[in-house]
């Protein structure tokens, strides 16, 4: 999916949760919930970055996601979603969902 589609349908939905807002961060468009990254688009993929042990696995097993990597640091934590269509994105957005309440419910 086009990078810019990606980001604008991507917003649609998350910028109309609560308190849930939008930062640039890593070059990308980053998205917090309570002031904690749960969320960002990165070349036409959704990483998302507050996933349980259980939502990882069960990301792992439905969509082609890898833990997600920067500056050559494994973040295992954190998985990287490719998107490839409306279809997919719609898909992710569940989970997308779960991280950004994990993240707002999260310790500082």
């Amino acid at each position: 999916m086009d990078e810019a589609i990606l980001r604008k349908e991507f917003e649609a939905e998350v910028l109309s949760w609560p308190d849930v807002r939008y930062r640039k961060m890593f070059g990308s468009p980053c998205y917090m919930a309570a002031g904690k990254l749960f969320a960002f688009v990165m070349d036409g993929n959704v990483v998302l970055t507050s996933l349980t042990d259980d939502g990882l696995d069960e990301v792992y097993s439905k969509f082609k996601a890898a833990p997600f990597e920067y500056a050559g640091k494994l973040i295992k934590k954190w998985v990287i979603i490719p998107v490839k269509d409306k279809k997919a994105l719609k898909a992710v957005m569940l989970y997308a969902r779960i991280s950004c309440e994990a993240a707002r419910t999260k310790a500082i």
